[in-house]
Formats: structure tokens, sequence, C-alpha cells
């Protein structure tokens, strides 16, 4: 059962259309006040309101809206609906909310043309659409007659030709700790450690094991002899042999036959013997070894058979030229690393004078003594590396400041870009060190250009003789409606300035 108490409805940020339909069916009331949310984007649109508009009328429910945005008001007026600002002033007068746009009366709101009347609710023509596509229509005319005659029909497109100007610096260098404007001269002290290895020249050949065999001691004497271990027998060349146990020589003894003296031996003892010194040098012949160096006197020593058993090998040693090329070869490293650590310690933002570069020598260290074996000898080799250099940038700001003071811009060009110092090399006057920096400034210009010059230049002439007048410049491009000749009239005329290329080989001033 209806009421006549009004029933208010509020709309959630995330209700639908749906949502707000089925409230409006649900509500017992006749009258149903919607409350649109502080943001109602939903409600501006037209079929939206539409529909709850229908919805209302075919509900036979009157229906308003509470809010205070003007586009939901301007399309709610145009479908029937009233709108207030508050729900206190719901069916008030003076809470309706118009929107500004609306000039007709309350009752009457014009919606493409076409106008409904709120106390009949039908729609009525309008002429006002007629007028207003009239006045777009002229006002479009009017437009394109000024585009027309204010935009330029030839558009001339000039690239300035980049030139430079170049001028011979010489910066002072300031030695360290000493006061005074120019390129400061700095000093980098790094030590540095090298190694060489130098193959060992020395030969030799060395005995590996004795010889060995057995000598025939021959006594001659009436009286036996002791030769104990380690007497030493000899070649005539030299070569010592000793007795490996000790022995007792018979003496000399009468042979019989027949029980009758025939004659007399000597006595005689054999011993093994090896050679004092190992190596090949101890195999002898039999016979060789005859003489007793230390006795006993009264014996004589003989080898019945060849010794054997000496052998050698070759061995490689370190002479004292092999320490001192290693030392030579060292020396010349240590100068090379020097220069490969300073260039990596300075990198790219310095010059080092290296043709200054001094390198001592500290204490050195090898691998192997003299006539010691080795393959081969290494040698470490300390020293101390000292050169001067200077900053690049100390060197641009010095020549800006000299640049600044000493090179100017001639008249009708303007500087393009940074200007440059070229790093030229040191003037010397001692062995050493420089005195000062030479530099090649560099300034990057172009042709001062101003529009309306060009244009009053170059108007009413033919295209290429336009070109050809301005080719001193720069390179000229002529874009548009290009006719025999150019437009007369500036206005009709467009001057673009490109962007200069880049210096390359560009054509010195001076």
């Amino acid at each position: 059962m209806r009421t006549e108490q009004p029933e208010f409805f509020y709309v959630d940020p995330t209700t639908e259309v749906v949502g707000v339909l089925r409230g409006i069916q649900n509500a017992k009331a006749r009258k149903v006040a919607v409350v649109l949310p502080e943001d109602p984007r939903l409600f501006r649109n037209d079929i939206n309101l539409r529909l709850i508009a229908s919805y209302a009328e075919k509900s036979n429910k009157d229906v308003v809206l509470i809010t205070i945005d003007p586009a939901v008001a301007k399309v709610a007026y145009a479908h029937g609906l009233h709108v207030y600002d508050s729900p206190a002033s719901a069916w008030k007068p003076e809470g309706r909310v118009f929107d500004l746009d609306i000039t007709q009366p309350l009752n009457q709101v014009e919606v493409k043309g076409r106008r409904r009347d709120y106390k009949t609710g039908k729609m009525m023509r309008t002429r006002r659409h007629y007028q207003r596509a009239l006045v777009m229509i002229t006002a479009l005319f009017a437009v394109a007659a000024v585009w027309y005659v204010a935009t330029p029909q030839v558009t001339v497109v000039v690239t300035p030709a980049v030139k430079y100007i170049s001028q011979e610096m010489h910066l002072p260098l300031i030695a360290p700790g000493v006061a005074g404007e120019g390129v400061r001269l700095n000093m980098l002290e790094i030590p540095v450690e090298v190694s060489a290895d130098q193959a060992a020249t020395g030969r030799r050949t060395e005995g590996v094991t004795a010889a060995a065999g057995s000598v025939l001691f021959i006594n001659d004497t009436e009286k036996a002899i002791a030769v104990p271990a380690g007497t030493l027998v000899s070649t005539d060349g030299g070569q010592i042999f000793l007795t490996l146990a000790g022995i007792t020589v018979p003496p000399v003894q009468a042979e019989y036959f027949m029980n009758v003296v025939v004659g007399m031996k000597a006595g005689q003892a054999e011993v093994a013997v090896r050679a004092q010194k190992t190596g090949s040098g101890g195999n002898v012949a039999s016979g060789r070894i005859r003489l007793l160096p230390q006795g006993p006197n009264e014996l004589k020593v003989v080898n019945p058979e060849a010794t054997y058993g000496g052998a050698d090998r070759s061995v490689t040693y370190v002479t004292a030229t092999d320490i001192a090329n290693a030392h030579r070869a060292a020396s010349a490293v240590l100068i090379q690393k020097a220069v490969e650590i300073i260039s990596a310690r300075l990198g790219d933002d310095t010059i080092a004078y290296m043709a200054q570069l001094t390198v001592q020598e500290g204490e050195m260290r090898s691998s192997a003594n003299v006539d010691q074996e080795a393959a081969q000898v290494t040698v470490w080799l300390t020293g101390k590396a000292r050169v001067p250099y200077i900053l690049k940038q100390d060197v641009l700001d010095q020549a800006a400041k000299a640049i600044k003071a000493g090179v100017a811009v001639p008249a009708g060009y303007e500087q393009f870009g940074p200007i440059q110092a070229q790093y030229e090399g040191d003037s010397q006057a001692q062995a050493d060190l420089p005195l000062s920096v030479s530099i090649q400034a560099v300034i990057p210009v172009v042709k001062s250009l101003d529009d309306e010059t060009v244009k009053r230049q170059v108007a009413g002439m033919e295209p290429g003789l336009a070109a050809e007048a301005l080719s001193d410049i720069g390179v000229v491009e002529i874009k548009g409606k290009v006719r025999k000749y150019l437009p007369r009239w500036t206005p009709w005329l467009r001057v673009v300035l490109a962007k200069p290329a880049e210096p390359g080989d560009a054509e010195r001033i001076y």
C-alpha cells in the first residue's frame, strides 16, 4: 500500500542502474527521491536517465534526483526528471538545481534541437539548430579565408653551414710546488716489480756411478805384507781406485819339482777395488792400474782385467753470464711494465710525459746461484718509476680562460656549439721538462640569420636564383607551391632554420 510520505533511496558508488530501478520498484511511497553519490558519473549518461524516467512514468511514481552535479541536472531535465540539491529540499521550488546552459523557462529544456514541455511531456521542435548550423558554416568560411591569406604558401628551409675559427695558443706549465697561473704539472711515483727468465748455458759432465774391478798385489820380498782396506792404487793418468777389503800379500816362495827347487815365485793376493770418483773415467783397460801412491812400496800392483761400471751424465748449470743476461732483460721489462702501469693508472683524462719517465732499480733476486744445476734462472727485479703528467681538464680550463680573453667571434656570425681545445703538443726549451702546452682553439660558428631579411632577399626570385643567393649561408631547400617565381608577398613565405650539421670538414674562416 502506497504512502504519501516520500521515500529516499541512497545510491552507493558501486550500484548499477538496474539496482536503482529495482529500488524505485520496491518503494512503497509514490514520491521517491534517488540520492546520488558524490561522484555521480553513472547518471551523466543519457540512456541511464532515460531508463529511470521511463520506469518512473510506468510505475506512476514521482521520482526526483538529489545531486548538485550540473551535468546530471542537464540530462535529467531533458527527460523530465527534477533535480534538487539536498534531501531536505526535495520537491521544494527553492531546492531546484538548474543547468547553467538552460535559458528556457523551467518547464522547457532544449535537447538536440528539440525541447520537452514538462507540463505536457511532449517534445517540441525548434529552429535554433538551423541557426547554429548557419553560424558555424559562416565561421568556417571566414577561418578558411583567413588561413589562406595568412598561411605561407612556400617554405624556404635553410641549413646553415658550420664554419670554424682556429687559433694556436700556448699555455704555461707550472712545476710542482711552484705558485703561478697555468697548467699544473703533477708527478706520479709508483713501485714496479718484474721478472725475467734466462736459459742456463753452462754444460759439464758428471759421473753417476763409480767403476769397479780388482787388482793383484805382488810381493817380491821374503816377508808377508798387510794391505789395509782403502789403500790407494792408480793409473799413470792419475785415476785413483780404493781397495774394498784388507788383505795380506804372502812373501816370495820357492817352487819345487821332484823336491828340487826350480825357481822363486812372488807372493800374490787379489782384492776388489772401486774408483775414487764416479764417472766413465774409472773404466780403464787391464794392466793400466800399476801405481801405489801411498805404498806400501815393497809391493807391485796391476789390474788383470779392465774395470767397468763407471757412468756419466750431462749437467746444465747457471753461469754468471746467464744471471747478467736475465738482469738485463728484467731491466728492459721494468721500463715496459712501468709504462703499462702508468697508462692504466692515469687513464684517458691525463697527458703523461713518457719521455721524462725515470725508473730507479732496487733489489734483485735470482732463483739459482752461479754453478748451480738448473735448466734456467729467473731474476726478480724491483724498482720505482716517476713520471710527470698534466690533467686534460686543467688544460681545458686554462684554455677556456685564454680563449675567452684572446678569441672573438667575427661580426655576422654566431657561435654554434661549445669551444673546443685540441691538444697539439709541448713546447720544449729544456731536456728534462716542457715549459708550455700548445693547444688549438676551435670555435664552430654559423652565419647569423634573420627571417624577415631572408624573406625580403628571396621574395619574387626564381627558386634556383634564391638558393644561389643564400648559398653563402648554407644549403637551401624550397618546399610548397613553388611556381616560376617565389611569392612577392612576404607573409606567403616561411623561413625554417634547420639544425646545422656537425662541423666535420667545415670551412675555416681564419
